[in-house]
């Protein structure tokens, strides 16, 4: 007896220490949290507890104060309601898939939770952020407090009452580096609105050269700081840098960064530098090259960041206008028709593009904004990915052109982006543009090039995976139909600005083929093109323009010696057009093998097709090597417009290093350190884009 006895007491001191215990932190890469026991279904009778959370309002924000190696920070809750309030959880909200809680975050209380709050009670909360089990610098995060709160008389429990954490342990004066890095741009265009008509041109664009290089510096400090082995699981969705606040109605202000936005970020303000050190007097002037250029510049890098749709639209709005501007400041009476050509283009993928965001919007799920104030639909990007992966397309079974609604929005984007990506059959604005001058082609092919390779990549296999591999055929061959066509014509193409044109249309294409096959390795060949294209293109403009300068014709026919006659210029050219044309031993040529391989795992017949148009539009590039070899033209030493120099072309003047050496240098780095790139995307890759792609012989990486 005596032994059954100490059984049964032993038993019971096991079942009570299961049951009734105090509350502790929970750390690690699962959700924290504190749980009593289950939630009854229905409120109790009689007398009832309310919750107050103690705060600046129902939904108040938690900001841990850094310490040394940890955040901490405390709030409370209150029983304002006339009988007993029990607390049956306090965590991360639940959702599907992925928990939300980040790494290294513990909610502690030092009083048991199964004890009830009495009628006036508070109870603190302690949350802990610890930094050696997370690489994120950024904590944002909602904590939810289940209870039995209930209104006298209710039939139903209140709504649940959150907590919005927010934590940086990054240094003061990083806080707001994206949106310094993307407003820099605009110092520029206040510049040039101010010194106009006080200023020599040159003045002009030496200054705003300056001020580019200003910000493409400052664009730069988050690749410093930059976590690349940050997942989900550390937090904050992957990006990193966040910045968010709450503008107006369910509007964000939501900027950030992952792996595949990173390298792009000061690619806006180094052409930028570039069209204003290569600014000319004339037609157009330096201080519209600077003044349009700076907002197009500061509009492409919000584009980069800007985690909201409604952020993204403005941007590509602004961006399209900024451009079109530029155009008609350039264009002279005989070209108002490039001009017109360049902006119905750019019109029309900005409009297309605020149609697809309200599409988007309309079919989204209710979310929260960082204050933890909910709204009915989402305009995070983030949060609308979370509800694709947990199988959440479209609210309400919304349909797009008869299609599933995701497959229809894909297919919308990319009509919409076609325009301004220069896709065939929207392609015929790129060798326009080229005539309206060296600067003015720099900007808008290298901001185009940045534009739509963003858009291509967060909206489609991003946002929806799925569609992206359904509509993969389709984007396919629209990137092998651009290239091929594009190849054609660079055959018979007898201006090098024609050809510039052409090189603009088949990158274009490859990027969007690479992107079609919706693989990891076709993702990262797609990024690795778009900053190539973005730095080869306006490499390729500048060079043509510094030959119609020197020489007043561009004819591929009448050209070739300049490998004698000016050695400088011809190499620029020689880097240029290889590195435009993605050919070997350029950066882009790492994305184009990317591109091949990925698509044999998916479709062997559109590989070989893609291996035929590059080769095809290689052979139409290869043409533009006329210019560099062979002896010097005849008509040289007759030409009136270089009877100054003697008959013989200049080489690079002084004015002309600072543009050529940064385009050079950095796609020299390009091909001869493409880690400098993958470092950088490959986990954001693997992470947040496998599942683009399950595990299987397609998924080459």
């Amino acid at each position: 007896m005596k032994r059954a006895a100490r059984l049964c007491f032993w038993v019971a001191l096991l079942v009570l220490g299961l049951f009734v215990r105090p509350a502790s932190a929970h750390l690690g890469a699962e959700q924290p949290r504190i749980v009593g026991r289950a939630r009854p279904e229905l409120p109790r009778e009689g007398p009832r507890g309310r919750l107050e959370i103690v705060g600046d309002g129902t939904s108040p924000k938690l900001r841990l104060v850094p310490g040394r190696s940890e955040a901490t920070g405390t709030f409370q809750i209150k029983n304002v309601g006339e009988g007993p309030l029990e607390v049956f959880r306090v965590g991360f909200e639940r959702e599907e898939g992925l928990p939300r809680a980040p790494a290294g975050v513990g909610i502690s209380s030092g009083e048991r939770e199964t004890k009830p709050l009495q009628p006036g009670e508070v109870r603190t909360y302690t949350v802990t952020w610890r930094w050696d089990e997370s690489r994120a610098m950024q904590l944002y995060g909602t904590l939810a407090v289940e209870t039995d709160s209930a209104a006298p008389g209710a039939a139903v429990y209140d709504a649940t009452q959150v907590v919005a954490l927010v934590a940086d342990r990054r240094p003061s004066h990083l806080r707001s580096i994206l949106s310094l890095a993307a407003l820099a741009p605009l110092l520029a265009t206040l510049f040039a609105l101010l010194a106009k008509t006080r200023l020599h041109e040159r003045r002009v664009a030496q200054i705003g050269a300056a001020i580019a290089a200003f910000a493409a510096a400052i664009a730069c400090v988050p690749l410093a700081s930059f976590a690349r082995r940050l997942s989900r699981e550390d937090g904050g969705w992957g990006l990193q840098h966040i910045e968010r606040a709450r503008m107006f109605g369910d509007v964000e202000y939501f900027v950030g960064v992952d792996g595949l936005s990173a390298p792009l970020l000061p690619l806006a303000a180094v052409v930028l530098f570039a069209a204003a050190a290569s600014a000319r007097p004339g037609r157009p002037s330096a201080a519209s090259i600077v003044g349009w250029g700076g907002v197009l510049a500061s509009a492409t890098t919000f584009f980069v960041v800007s985690q909201s749709l409604a952020l993204s639209a403005v941007a590509l709005c602004v961006a399209a206008a900024a451009a079109s501007g530029l155009v008609w400041s350039a264009a002279g009476a005989a070209q108002r028709s490039v001009a017109l050509q360049v902006t119905i283009a750019l019109g029309a993928s900005a409009i297309a593009f605020v149609a697809f965001v309200v599409l988007v919007r309309s079919a989204s799920f209710p979310s929260r904004l960082w204050d933890g104030t909910l709204v009915e639909r989402t305009l995070a990007l983030p949060e609308l990915a979370r509800e694709v992966a947990h199988g959440h397309v479209a609210r309400d079974g919304a349909r797009l052109f008869g299609m599933p609604f995701d497959r229809g929005a894909v297919t919308l984007l990319a009509l919409a982006l076609a325009g301004m990506g220069a896709i065939v059959p929207f392609h015929a604005w790129a060798p326009a543009v080229t005539r309206l001058g060296g600067a003015t082609a720099a900007l808008l092919l290298g901001a185009t090039s940045i534009l739509t390779g963003v858009a291509l990549s967060r909206f489609s296999v991003a946002l929806y995976p799925e569609a992206t591999r359904s509509a993969s055929t389709l984007l396919c061959v629209l990137g092998l139909v651009s290239v091929a066509l594009a190849g054609l014509r660079a055959c018979v193409d007898s201006d090098l600005r024609d050809l510039v044109g052409r090189l603009a249309i088949a990158s274009g294409g490859l990027a969007l083929f690479s992107l079609g096959t919706a693989t990891p390795a076709g993702i990262q060949g797609h990024l690795a093109i778009t900053i190539t294209r973005a730095l080869a293109l306006p490499l390729a403009a500048l060079a043509v323009s510094a030959l119609a300068e020197r020489t007043g014709d561009t004819t591929l026919e009448r050209g070739g010696g300049l490998a004698r006659a000016t050695p400088w210029l011809a190499s620029l050219w020689v880097l240029a057009l290889g590195a435009a044309a993605l050919a070997p031993g350029s950066g882009g040529f790492w994305g184009a093998l990317l591109a091949i391989v990925a698509a044999m795992g998916r479709a062997p017949w559109l590989a070989l097709a893609m291996v035929g148009a590059l080769a095809l539009s290689t052979a139409g590039s290869l043409r533009g090597l006329s210019v560099v070899m062979g002896p010097l033209p005849a008509w040289w030493k007759a030409s009136a417009h270089l009877e100054p120099n003697g008959g013989t072309p200049a080489d690079l003047r002084r004015d002309d290093l600072p543009w050529a050496l940064v385009l050079a240098l950095l796609l020299v780095a390009l091909a001869v350190g493409p880690r400098l790139w993958l470092d950088l995307s490959d986990a954001t890759i693997m992470d947040v884009y496998r599942s683009a792609e399950p595990q299987g012989p397609t998924q080459v990486f």
